[in-house]
């Protein structure tokens, strides 16, 4: 069991400890706001602090976790190597060189997503505007990287200290927002995709539309056996979302009636 040392034992600070020993690495949790209780466990620990109690391995908090409501924080992105992080310590002594606590919990719960300011307008969040992207680790676990080194760290003062991963899955889905381009649409739609192509100088989206209506070609939205195909040859199974929706506004599917 891992124990964890704080001042204030909030429900954000539970469940990223949870998410990140628990979840990610079979490590029990529990916490405490006892000096001595801290002081007199011999297992592994964590001091999560201003002050270092001077033993176990020391994260200075910056505060995130122990607020509750969503406030903008000022973000200064690090590095360590190649490695990106933030909220840092400012602190010689720590054991860890930013609150990674903190920082795992604001890209997992999405925090920037609940500020203010970026959405566009279906009041999505870009990916652009992220933290990661901005700071160039959009594609990479950094999660994941940090927690391999905390682990290391607790491992070299406790090597007893018995870990395990869940094993890698991988769920592919396949969203469906037009099941055809030119197939099973309305006359007055069909009519209207024409005027549309013409108006618009695509006189080959007309040829395309007609010679998918007499089947001479395959509808350029038909691509269900081929990824079938793949999927089958992979041994993967795939999750179908497709759109039901009346027509109208953002939604041109065909009808599902």
């Amino acid at each position: 069991m891992l124990l964890l040392l704080t001042t204030t034992i909030s429900s954000r600070l539970r469940y990223i400890a949870d998410l990140l020993f628990t979840e990610m690495y079979g490590i029990p949790v529990d916490f405490t706001q006892s000096v001595e209780c801290y002081t007199r466990y011999d297992g592994p620990k964590i001091a999560y602090l201003k002050e270092y109690p001077g033993d176990g391995l020391f994260i200075e908090p910056s505060g995130l976790l122990f607020e509750h409501a969503v406030f903008p924080h000022e973000i200064t992105l690090c590095a360590n190597g190649d490695v990106p992080y933030f909220f840092p310590s400012g602190r010689r002594e720590t054991g860890f060189p930013f609150d990674i606590l903190a920082a795992s919990f604001y890209l997992v719960s999405r925090y920037e997503e609940h500020l203010p300011g970026q959405c566009d307008k279906y009041g999505r969040f870009p990916a652009a505007a992220s933290l990661a992207a901005r700071g160039g680790f959009l594609e990479r676990p950094v999660i994941n990287i940090w927690m391999q080194e905390l682990v290391k760290r607790l491992r070299k003062t406790w090597p007893g200290l018995a870990t395990r991963q869940p094993p890698y899955g991988y769920i592919s889905t396949i969203d469906v927002d037009h099941a055809y381009a030119f197939l099973h649409r309305p006359l007055f739609r069909t009519l209207g995709g024409i005027g549309r192509s013409l108006s618009h100088g695509h006189p080959g989206e007309v040829f395309s539309r007609l010679a998918t209506l007499a089947g001479l070609s395959r509808d350029p939205y038909d691509t269900y056996q081929y990824i079938r195909a793949i999927h089958n040859a992979l041994g993967i199974g795939v999750t179908w979302f497709i759109l039901f929706a009346d027509y109208g506004g953002d939604d041109n599917n065909i009808p599902v009636g």
